[in-house]
């Protein structure tokens, strides 16, 4: 009886069939609780706001390119608003190399307003206009 009870022991301690599955259910379930969060924070608070958050982490990057894109975007789709008193944050880089950020609006950008913007900058945001619409 003895022999019998250790190759058990032995068995059951060898056996990992059970332990592979709770290790990759774990890992299912907290990887569905991480998607689960991203996606109620992106809910709540606007998928904007979950995007800026996570620029504010790693550090911002130049969004001069993309501003533009996104003047041309609200203007192509008729979105007044989002053209004409929607604040964006403009981040570039300065003379020194400094990054540096302003908010501004694209009809600001097409009135070329009075933004403490370096002449390289001011030369790309020329390209922002929209004819579609008056702001006024």
């Amino acid at each position: 009886m003895r022999k019998r009870g250790k190759m058990e022991l032995r068995n059951f301690i060898n056996d990992k069939k059970g332990s592979e599955m709770t290790i990759g259910t774990l890992v299912i379930i907290i990887l569905a609780v991480i998607v689960l969060v991203v996606l109620a924070i992106g809910f709540t608070t606007g998928w904007e706001n979950l995007w800026g958050t996570f620029i504010g982490f790693t550090g911002g990057q130049e969004n001069v390119d993309d501003t533009i894109r996104d003047c041309r975007v609200a203007c192509t789709q008729g979105k007044v608003y989002e053209y004409c008193n929607m604040d964006r944050e403009l981040v570039y880089e300065d003379d020194e190399g400094e990054l540096q950020s302003e908010d501004v609006t694209c009809q600001g950008l097409e009135e070329e307003e009075n933004y403490d913007l370096t002449d390289d900058v001011k030369n790309i945001t020329k390209e922002v206009e929209c004819p579609a619409f008056d702001c006024d």
